[in-house]
């Protein structure tokens, strides 16, 4: 048994303790204030003085009632630290119910240029790696990538940072086309099926023309698995 589920399951026992032990002191607060009257009424016939008895039960009313606000801090406390089990349950399993991402590395080809870009997602950091291409007009290139470990959901990004102009790429896996588009000076991104073991080619091949001599293409490939 992994120790993170033997710390959480001691520390869920530790709080149903605590809860059985707010509750048996919420009933001895009740017994007491039932026993301290019969003991006020006992006294008070013996000694035949019945302001005794108002006395006696004013100051058990005043036990009672400091147990109880005893009772109802360790509820509160208990209800916090049940709050903070559920929620931290909550991002575990939203955490585990998230797909794992998987970069596919250069194996073959004309390799570009690697560069790594990383995002803040809230308190986490997800980087991805960027294959960088410079084409120059009519320039065709083509990069072999490992294929992924086990099949999942494909996505290839291609973005024209800096200059328009028109680049055709696609991707193709045992010579079939799983992906392609036109890109210009615009994001654009396509998901396919990624099979396991299978290379993966990316060719892009600019068109004549266009506002720069030389133009800057960022490729992501890669591939998420679910959990």
């Amino acid at each position: 048994m992994p120790w993170e589920l033997v710390e959480r399951l001691s520390w869920l026992a530790g709080i149903v303790s605590a809860l059985l032990a707010a509750v048996a002191a919420w009933s001895a607060a009740r017994t007491a204030r039932g026993s301290a009257r019969d003991l006020a009424l006992v006294i008070a016939a013996a000694t035949d003085r019945p302001e005794l008895l108002a006395v006696l039960e004013a100051d058990a009313l005043a036990r009672v009632e400091r147990v109880r606000r005893r009772v109802r801090a360790a509820l509160a406390l208990i209800s916090c630290a049940l709050l903070l089990v559920g929620l931290g349950g909550a991002i575990a399993w939203s955490g585990l119910s998230m797909g794992r991402h998987e970069d596919l590395s250069v194996v073959g080809g004309h390799r570009p240029r690697a560069e790594r870009e990383c995002a803040a997602a809230g308190e986490a950091t997800v980087c991805a790696d960027s294959h960088v291409y410079l084409l120059g007009a009519a320039e065709e290139v083509e990069t072999r990538f490992a294929g992924p470990e086990r099949d999942g959901a494909g996505v290839v990004v291609v973005t024209l940072p800096r200059c328009r102009a028109e680049v055709r790429w696609r991707v193709s896996v045992d010579g079939q086309v799983v992906a392609s588009a036109v890109s210009h000076d615009v994001h654009v991104g396509v998901e396919f099926r990624a099979r396991a073991g299978r290379q993966h080619v990316f060719t892009a091949e600019r068109a004549p023309g266009g506002e720069c001599e030389t133009v800057r293409l960022d490729v992501r490939l890669g591939v998420t698995h679910d959990r």
